[in-house]
């Protein structure tokens, strides 16, 4: 490691022990209903659970069963973070789209300033680079503040996007039993690399992009995503959190 790298490590460690605090010490799981022009048209779960040294997140999205004779899709994806630092280690997804199955893997080698891709493929990685799933639990993480703004470096398939995520606004919920935080998250521009891969799935493709935002509603007590949604009217995509029994 180079004498740059060392200063931006430490300080990139310290900032992720105070956002995602002490790690977790059981299994947690949540469900999102995903909506698109009004109508639910998938379901996403969420299963966070240690691992002694590593923290696993694996995300789910399927398709209601009246979509799928349209367009069908039962993609899991998973990410590796350090337990004590939040530092994402390593992400793969299992693709199924149309039928068409497909697997992808990544390696995020902070050691060796890299990001390993399971086709060969490997791209420069600098200290506090995200993924995007990461990236995503470090907006719901983080202890917003009005006004705030905050940016991030993400990577997407072998390309690092500069973020933007700004706090429009922290109230109190209506039920006066939390605190919530709006947030926005941009993609600014493109710092660096090209795709990985020719072609990928829905989300990954839908997501990252110049300009496109990501409109956070947060619940700060919890540190968990309430809603989030994602293009322009009137084809706005929005997941809302299914309330547990």
């Amino acid at each position: 490691m180079d004498k740059a790298r060392g200063p931006a490590r430490a300080a990139w460690l310290l900032l992720a022990l105070v956002v995602y605090g002490p790690p977790a010490v059981k299994a947690q799981t949540r469900t999102y209903v995903v909506s698109w022009l009004g109508l639910p048209v998938a379901d996403v779960t969420i299963e966070h659970s240690p691992q002694d040294s590593l923290r696993q997140s694996h995300y789910r999205a399927r398709t209601r069963t009246w979509l799928n004779s349209f367009y069908s899709v039962d993609n899991q994806y998973w990410i590796f973070q350090d337990t004590l630092t939040g530092q994402v280690v390593r992400y793969r997804k299992q693709i199924l789209e149309r039928n068409r199955r497909r697997e992808f893997e990544a390696q995020y080698r902070f050691d060796l300033g890299q990001v390993v891709y399971s086709n060969g493929a490997t791209r420069p990685l600098e200290p506090g680079d995200q993924g995007l799933f990461s990236a995503l639990q470090w907006v719901e993480s983080y202890g917003w503040q009005s006004g705030q703004e905050q940016r991030l470096v993400v990577e997407v398939e072998g390309v690092f996007w500069q973020v933007l995520a700004w706090c429009e606004e922290v109230r109190r919920s209506a039920d006066s039993l939390s605190t919530v935080a709006l947030v926005t998250a941009r993609f600014e521009r493109q710092l660096r690399g090209e795709p990985v891969l020719s072609s990928t799935d829905v989300l990954t493709a839908l997501l990252p992009g110049p300009e496109h935002e990501l409109r956070f509603e947060l619940d700060l007590e919890r540190r968990l995503v309430l809603a989030l949604e994602f293009g322009s009217l009137p084809f706005v995509v929005r997941a809302r959190l299914v309330p547990e029994d």
